[in-house]
């Protein structure tokens, strides 16, 4: 049964992809566009978020600067949920030295500090979101494998797995068609979870003028907004609730897709 806190998540997340997805119909206009008002404009019929220190229509960036969060969300997760599903799986269903390489694999990723190493990748070849995303996926599936494994391991022990076996089925074919689609549900718990902490990081490199210069972000708005915190405080109140509005939202639909499992298995 769906709960309030749930459904509240489900509807943030879904608003988020909607605004991100229609983006160039919701704000048509041009979010680096410094003649879209008089500077520093406090929030009115014309322009609902006010203005920046340039001359931006505030609400076009807020806008526009989901759709840069959600490409980087939508593609790290998806890449991330690859290569942890498929490594955790396998780990967990065969075991053996298998497992142990695959893990120990796994623990190297994890002692690396994200952040630290998306800057290093930065400094090396220059900001870029397409980089942001490589990194991020190739780097963040380690939880998931573990997550992933232990729920294999689990599986492999059920009746309807040891029957495919006995019929005939080959590993590959018990993993791909029995254990794979019954720990998807625990995937995308930590995948949930997981993409409030992308939306954070996306937005504290572009807060630190490292994200990509030729997209619109959240991160990027509120750092400007800084030197105007006692002129302008509209400049950083709307993209900084956004961020909190996407986080909480996902935060709240994982918990929400938890609790539910939970209960399933009592």
């Amino acid at each position: 049964m769906a709960t309030p806190s749930g459904l509240l998540g489900l509807g943030l997340v879904v608003l988020l992809g909607l605004v991100a997805l229609f983006a160039k119909w919701i704000a048509p206009g041009d979010p680096f566009d410094t003649s879209a008002g008089p500077a520093l404009l406090p929030p009115s019929r014309r322009h609902l978020m006010g203005t920046d220190n340039l001359g931006r229509d505030l609400a076009t960036g807020v806008v526009h600067g989901a759709t840069t969060s959600m490409t980087v969300v939508v593609a790290v997760v998806a890449i991330s949920a690859v290569i942890g599903i498929v490594i955790g799986a396998a780990a967990g269903f065969y075991g053996g030295v298998l497992d142990v390489v695959l893990m120990r694999t796994g623990e190297l990723f994890q002692v690396v500090p994200r952040f630290f190493l998306v800057l290093l990748v930065i400094a090396f070849f220059g900001p870029g979101i397409d980089r942001l995303i490589l990194v991020l996926g190739l780097t963040s599936w380690p939880f998931l494998a573990r997550v992933v494994r232990a729920e294999a391991i689990t599986l492999k022990r059920r009746d309807f797995v040891g029957a495919s076996l006995a019929l005939g089925s080959s590993g590959g074919r018990a993993l791909v068609v029995h254990v794979i689609p019954n720990l998807l549900p625990v995937a995308v718990v930590v995948l949930t979870l997981f993409a409030s902490r992308i939306i954070m990081i996306e937005a504290g490199l572009a807060f630190l003028g490292l994200g990509d210069q030729n997209r619109i972000s959240w991160g990027t708005l509120a750092s400007n907004a800084q030197p105007f915190l006692q002129l302008a405080w509209w400049m950083a109140v709307f993209p900084g609730l956004a961020i909190a509005l996407a986080v909480v939202g996902l935060n709240l639909l994982g918990d929400s897709v938890n609790d539910a499992l939970d209960r399933r298995s009592t």
